[in-house]
């Protein structure tokens, strides 16, 4: 999620609570404990203690530990199966311990909108390491459809610092529970930070937002078992052990979903965990778009983010995706049977204009040639690494008899190389260039304004009768035939 919208969420819910709208800082995952994890100091953490139904009457509502926001028309409740009135009838989700769990679901205003919940506020001090978090389900759209997260609606658990009159101080995010998730079971969701200057209090947060790119989405998320811990000073931190020449091949959007515990030797909790790419003399990678970094040797950190302590290994990415090439003017027309869409059908006189060679631009209007339209228009690759080198054509006319037509196959090439090997993908375009029949016979037309000819298209054209003889001639086929005939004329006949 951007940071503005997660800014623009903690605002909104600010303002719901305290009234302030100023000072919040998202910070990142940090900790600076490698000890162990004291006990949950929420008291309520699988809303056991609350009452089931609505729980936020009027938009906000405080109860047992927990603060509840939203529109006020019940987006945010508290579900105890077996709820008759549930959209998931008898597929309702349980709770992942006890026997309640929070709901929510988008407002559907029409904007962007926040709705969850928040605890109430536990001592805290600069310095000290807190993780939070809480498990979270969608079902499935076979389970259950009404819930069952669409789009981009999503859900976020914050841990959240305070000073000592209630302002915001900073706060970190866990990743986002998107759409990927709503498979029907829970998921751990959380964070670790480390409480800023200025803490006196820290409190666990947890939200489901709705966006305008798909303001009225429908599905929800189940909440339960949350936690908010201490992480305690001392310990031992883990030694680290980086694998080394590791080969990833990149998504189809030619990114790359590698995660720490692919790059560390051993278990860990990736939580406690960050890394980098980057080259050879330090440049960063960006790991969502790859494309200018396929089979180059590159070097990962992994970061120890409670130790500070580091390792490192060899990486490569590859791409193993070969391009797609679709055409238009399928062979044997759009169905099949012969019937060409308008754009692949041409007339028989258009023929030799492209066997001959004739000018490039009228051919490319006839039939596409351009090799970097076809590359624009009709390739694409995850990596967007085809040029107009790897694209080439050939041509096949098939002669259908006479008074049938023409066919042209219009083969397309592109070359590619993934993973060290070389590959081709092709597609055909059939173009057919039909006769010009007896019943399109048509006189020709001249413009009396302008003299001029019109165009007729699509039609055989007989030329117009421009023989004009005021010398009182016999133009009839037999006076034509006699004036030859005459031994006197001038044909010296």
């Amino acid at each position: 999620m951007k940071l503005a919208q997660k800014l623009f969420a903690i605002c909104l819910l600010l303002c719901l609570t305290t009234g302030l709208t100023y000072g919040q800082i998202l910070m990142p995952d940090d900790c600076n404990a490698s000890g162990a994890l004291g006990e949950n100091l929420l008291n309520n953490p699988g809303f056991e203690s609350n009452t089931a139904g609505v729980a936020n009457a009027g938009g906000f509502q405080s109860a047992a530990g927990w603060n509840f926001f939203g529109a006020g028309w019940g987006n945010v409740y508290i579900e105890e199966p077996f709820n008759p009135f549930s959209p998931c009838g008898d597929q309702q989700p349980p709770a992942k311990l006890g026997t309640k769990m929070l709901k929510i679901f988008g407002q559907f205003n029409g904007g962007f909108n926040a709705s969850g919940a928040f605890t109430n506020p536990i001592p805290a001090s600069p310095g000290e390491t807190f993780v939070g978090g809480i498990h979270m389900l969608s079902p499935s759209f076979a389970e259950c459809p009404v819930d069952n997260l669409q789009f981009d609606n999503r859900g976020q658990v914050h841990v959240e610092f305070l000073d000592a009159v209630g302002n915001i101080v900073g706060y970190t995010s866990s990743p986002d529970f998107t759409v990927a998730n709503a498979v029907s079971g829970y998921f751990k969701f959380q964070t670790v930070a480390v409480a800023p200057e200025g803490t006196a209090q820290v409190r666990l947060a947890t939200f489901f937002f709705q966006f305008p790119v798909a303001p009225f989405a429908g599905g929800a998320i189940y909440y339960d078992e949350a936690f908010l811990q201490l992480k305690e000073e001392g310990g031992t931190a883990p030694q680290l052990s980086c694998n080394n020449s590791i080969t990833v091949t990149v998504n189809g959007s030619c990114a790359s979903d590698i995660t720490t515990d692919m790059l560390l030797e051993g278990d860990f909790d990736p939580l406690y965990y960050d890394f980098s790419v980057a080259d050879n003399v330090g440049t960063p990678v960006d790991l969502s778009d790859l494309s200018a970094w396929i089979d180059r040797d590159l070097v990962f950190t992994v970061h120890d983010l409670c130790s500070d302590n580091t390792c490192w290994g060899n990486i490569t990415f590859e791409d193993k995706t070969p391009p797609t090439v679709t055409c238009d003017c399928p062979v044997g027309g759009e169905t099949g049977v012969g019937d060409y869409a308008e754009e692949c059908t041409l007339t028989c006189w258009e023929l030799p204009l492209l066997k001959e060679k004739y000018w490039d631009r009228l051919r490319d209007n006839l039939v596409p040639e351009m090799v970097d339209d076809f590359l624009d228009d009709h390739v694409s690759d995850n990596c967007d690494a085809v040029t107009e080198d790897d694209i080439s054509y050939y041509d096949v006319y098939v002669d259908l008899g006479p008074c049938i037509g023409t066919l042209l196959r219009r083969t397309w090439t592109v070359t590619y190389t993934d993973a060290g090997s070389s590959g081709t993908v092709s597609c055909t375009r059939e173009y057919f260039f039909k006769p010009v029949g007896l019943e399109t016979l048509t006189p020709a037309r001249i413009d009396p304004a302008s003299g001029a000819f019109e165009i007729i298209e699509d039609s055989l054209i007989l030329p117009p009768s421009l023989v004009e003889l005021t010398c009182g001639a016999d133009i009839s086929p037999a006076g034509i035939a006699a004036y030859f005939d005459n031994p006197a004329s001038t044909d010296n006949d």
